[in-house]
C-alpha cells in the first residue's frame, strides 16, 4: 500500500508549463527631400567710392558657404533659386536700383550667376533663376552672386550716403 501512495503522489506532482510567442516590431522613418536656407548677414557690397567717382566696373560678389547662406539640400533633387527684382526696381527702365537711405537718388545695379558677369540674372523668369542640382559629394550647393555697377552713369556728383536694395531669393524644389 505504502508504493500505491507514493505513486499517487508523483502523478500528481504539478509542473508548470509556460507558452511563449514573438511578434516583430516595424521600425520606420521617412526623410523628405528638401533644402534648408540659412540666412545669415551677409551682403552684395561694392564698397565705399568718393562723390564725384566715376568708375565703371565697380564690382561685388557672394559665394553660397557655410559663412553666407547656406543653402543646404538632400542629394540628387533639382532646386531653383528664384532672385526678386529688389526693392527699388525702376518699372521704366526694368532695372535693379540702389536707392540712397535719406531719399530720392538710385543707381542702377546688375546681378550674375558667374565671376566672369556674362550671365545676367535678370528680372522675369526664367532669366531671374538659377537651376541646380544637388548631389551626393557635396551637401551645400555652389552657387554665387556677383554684382556691377557703372558709377559713370548719371549725375556726376552723386550724393553723399549709404545706397541700399534687397532682393528676395526664393528656393524651389
Amino acid at each position: 500500500m505504502f508504493r500505491f501512495i507514493l505513486f499517487i503522489i508523483c502523478s500528481f506532482t504539478y509542473i508548470p508549463v509556460y507558452a511563449i510567442t514573438t511578434a516583430n516590431i516595424k521600425v520606420s522613418a521617412t526623410i523628405q527631400k528638401g533644402c534648408i536656407f540659412k540666412e545669415s548677414s551677409v551682403a552684395l557690397d561694392f564698397g565705399s567710392y568718393p562723390t564725384s567717382s566715376q568708375e565703371k566696373n565697380v564690382t561685388a560678389s557672394i559665394l553660397n558657404d557655410r559663412n553666407t547662406w547656406s543653402l543646404e539640400c538632400t542629394p540628387d533633387i533639382p532646386v531653383s533659386i528664384v532672385f526678386g527684382n529688389g526693392n527699388n526696381f525702376d518699372n521704366t527702365n526694368q532695372t535693379r536700383r540702389l536707392r540712397n537711405e535719406s531719399g530720392g537718388f538710385f543707381i542702377d545695379y546688375q546681378i550674375y550667376s558667374d565671376i566672369n558677369r556674362s550671365k545676367v540674372i535678370g528680372i522675369s523668369s526664367p532669366s531671374n533663376t538659377l537651376f541646380l542640382k544637388s548631389n551626393t559629394s557635396k551637401n551645400i550647393l555652389d552657387f554665387g552672386v556677383y554684382g556691377l555697377v557703372d558709377l559713370s552713369k548719371g549725375k556726376p556728383n552723386k550724393p553723399s550716403g549709404k545706397y541700399l536694395d534687397e532682393v528676395l531669393i526664393t528656393v524651389i524644389w
